[in-house]
């Protein structure tokens, strides 16, 4: 039998809890993280707080510089994501658990995955068994705010806050500021300035945290 755990925050738990459960294991536990670049994490973090239960009210700025201070010293992390992945290949390791990295490619990331787990012969899928999915709607994880709408996602998750609108409420705006989203997306000219305002400063501070990481992992996908 194969037991498959997915969780996003799996390798923030203590190593010494981790070890415990997996010691009822048959086999050494098998982990595969997947490694994005800041300039893409970070604003996806920020823009998935704004539309989900976090329901995040502080700037994007106040973001960075959150985030920033918890990547550069996550042993102090008592709370949130890190992204600093050699600390959590650390962490997982110290779980006992054999650690691989697939590095993400929003086109083929669920193939690459299925290409990794088919090799650890625990789920003898392929590409061509995969279900096309329909086309998202409403308030799915699969859709994304876009940076122009921002203002007013913080604005609505303020309200709701502060009980001026219910939970119902704001789950039907921030239906329709995805699909504002989605027609911004589709008629802009260039790139969305929300994300690549601060590319510069994020690329700076990924070769700080994660750059020894992406030159030993991934050697030959240096762009």
């Amino acid at each position: 039998a194969v037991l498959m755990l997915s969780h996003e925050c799996l390798c923030r738990v203590a190593p010494e809890r981790l070890r415990q459960a997996f010691s009822r294991a048959p086999a050494q536990p098998k982990a595969v993280l997947v490694a994005r670049r800041l300039r893409e994490t970070y604003p996806s973090l920020y823009l998935q707080n704004l539309k989900g239960h976090v329901m995040r009210t502080s700037s994007y700025r106040e973001f960075l510089a959150e985030q920033s201070a918890r990547d550069q010293s996550p042993e102090l992390a008592t709370r949130g994501q890190v992204f600093r992945y050699r600390f959590l290949e650390q962490q997982l390791a110290a779980a006992g658990c054999q650690v691989s990295w697939v590095r993400y490619c929003r086109d083929h990331l669920i193939r690459d995955l299925l290409s990794w787990t088919g090799a650890q012969g625990c789920l003898p899928l392929g590409p061509d068994d995969l279900v096309p999915l329909s086309p998202p709607r409403g308030i799915s994880p699969r859709r994304s705010l876009d940076g122009a709408v921002v203002d007013v996602a913080r604005l609505l998750n303020r309200q709701c806050r502060n009980g001026t609108i219910t939970a119902s409420v704001r789950e039907q705006l921030l239906s329709a500021l995805l699909d504002s989203s989605d027609q911004i997306r589709t008629e802009r000219q260039g790139p969305d300035c929300f994300r690549s305002t601060h590319d510069g400063e994020l690329d700076a501070l990924d070769d700080e945290l994660n750059g020894d990481f992406w030159r030993e992992t991934f050697p030959s996908q240096q762009s």
